[in-house]
């Protein structure tokens, strides 16, 4: 079960967004609602959009789409232009509800003042992204932040209005001091850190949302040496109680948790032994003897006083908390909770 996280008023300007995640098998969207203040409702495609499926696309809301290839700019075309994202210019062409976006090159300021006095159209905002911020050497951001600064003043210079401006990530919200119109928190909302170098103390810390979660499906006390999993490589001694858990690789139990990483059963810690299978891997509960078939078992998240966080288990396997969530695959329900109780599941496998 994923825990989802509670959003309500960490964003300043926005109300609701879609992101869209543009692959091979299609457009995914993903809504979530922020904050009760403002009234901007966007879409924002993730990664390279061909051009193609965005011609029989229908857009009714406005859509920003990253494009990381750079060709010359022509302002009286549709095909605009595609640059890199630092920052962006985003602009809605009202007659296909479709929007574009510039890089920083001091030569598009011209393509830009001449796009903004197109009729029919309407700038959005710039925004960038910082590569930094989460190092505890804050140079490079502090740089980053004084081109996006100097960028988005020359653009006012020549009486170009930017109605949004937004330059923050999780760590740029919490160390960084300047601050634009809205932020884009990401890793935090999920009560996660940034970084191991970022200060979470400033914002009084976080707590974890997310939790990933199964069941013991059999157990077993062997009665002598007994190699457990694929390739024996942990042999359980007599007394041993061993219980299988089912999930695996493929639910996004990290394999490299075989014989290193613990669980939580019933408010204590259990240990992985053997080897992590695609659909079920086995821990030692000799230590938890009430434990039985059907108990709960936290691969990541709280149970009772203890918790395993999605950055315990990066730190294990040499990754960071971002990966460990994201590695939840699509066949584990989604379970979201408010106040504890459940409040709705969905099942990406069967939609």
């Amino acid at each position: 079960a994923v825990a989802s996280p509670s959003v309500s008023g960490l964003v300043a300007m926005i109300t609701s967004c879609t992101v869209v995640d543009n692959s091979e098998i299609g457009l995914k969207y993903k809504k979530f609602s922020v904050t009760e203040q403002g009234s901007l409702e966007a879409t924002t495609v993730t990664g390279y959009t061909f051009y193609n499926p965005l011609t029989t696309a229908v857009f009714t809301y406005p859509v920003y789409i990253q494009r990381v290839d750079y060709q010359p700019f022509n302002v009286t075309t549709k095909d605009a232009a595609q640059f890199t994202m630092d920052p962006v210019l985003a602009y809605q062409l009202n007659r296909d509800k479709a929007v574009y976006v510039f890089n920083k090159y001091r030569k598009s300021l011209d393509e830009i003042e001449a796009l903004s006095k197109l009729p029919g159209g309407k700038l959005l905002g710039v925004f960038s992204h910082y590569a930094k911020a989460d190092s505890a050497d804050k140079s490079y951001a502090i740089e980053q932040t004084k081109r996006y600064k100097a960028f988005t003043e020359a653009m006012e210079r020549r009486g170009i209005h930017i109605p949004l401006k937004h330059l923050d990530n999780s760590a740029g919200l919490i160390e960084m001091p300047d601050k634009f119109d809205m932020v884009r928190e990401g890793i935090i909302l999920y009560g996660l850190k940034p970084s191991n170098e970022v200060d979470l103390s400033l914002i009084g810390g976080v707590r974890g949302v997310m939790a990933l979660r199964s069941h013991i499906s059999f157990l077993k006390t062997v009665s002598a040496p007994t190699p457990v999993s694929y390739g024996c490589t942990y042999v359980a001694q007599p007394g041993t109680r061993v219980a299988t858990v089912c999930a695996g690789y493929a639910d996004g139990v990290n394999r490299l948790l075989s014989n290193r990483g613990q669980v939580l059963v019933r408010g204590q810690r259990c240990p992985i032994i053997g080897r992590v299978c695609m659909d079920q891997f086995m821990i030692d509960v000799t230590g938890v003897p009430e434990a039985q078939v059907g108990d709960t078992v936290t691969i990541f998240g709280r149970d009772g006083d203890e918790e395993i966080t999605a950055d315990d288990v990066a730190d294990l396997v040499g990754t960071i908390g971002y990966e460990v969530t994201c590695l939840v695959t699509p066949r584990v329900p989604r379970v979201y909770l408010e106040d504890d109780q459940v409040v709705g599941i969905h099942r990406p496998l069967i939609g």
